[in-house]
């Protein structure tokens, strides 16, 4: 992995991106050993051989909702994107992460807040990764980041 470069003690977070490749690029690392995919990016293969030999993937950006929930309340930095759904992903090629799910649609949305049983219809959709804005910071800052977006038509 490379060590991330200080420029004057600060630095930008339109820099940032390039020194943080998982974030946008969804790069894991892959054990030359067993064969593992680990997301994000290790230095050790923690599951199941703890070889040191492992290589940079770029994973792919499609995959499966295991499990999925709604945030009513919002989190605090982000009061603008209320409310906010977040997923267990399961990569087509492997690995699970966890990302918020958007473009659902308002009334999916709606009526989850009233019945939080309707959650229980995304297990199994198929989703890609979308780059979007995470929140904008107090100085104007914006960051962004992976999120997922559902293929399948929820009713």
């Amino acid at each position: 992995m490379e060590e991330i470069t200080r420029y004057c003690g600060k630095h930008s977070f339109s820099m940032l991106w390039r020194f943080n490749p998982e974030w946008y690029g969804l790069i894991g690392s892959r054990c030359n050993k067993c064969g593992t995919l680990h997301y994000p990016r290790r230095m050790v293969c923690v599951y199941p051989c703890n070889s040191h030999d492992l290589e940079d993937v770029r994973l792919n950006h499609t995959g499966k909702i295991r499990y999925a929930g709604l945030n009513r309340r919002g989190t605090e930095g982000y009061v603008d994107m209320q409310p906010q759904v977040f997923a267990t992903i399961k990569l087509d090629d492997g690995p699970h992460l966890v990302g918020e799910i958007v473009n659902l649609p308002l009334f999916f949305i709606r009526e989850s807040i009233l019945n939080q049983s309707l959650m229980g219809k995304l297990p199994g959709a198929n989703v890609r990764m979308v780059i979007r804005r995470f929140r904008k910071h107090d100085n104007g800052d914006i960051t962004y980041g992976h999120k997922f977006q559902i293929l399948d038509k929820i009713s």
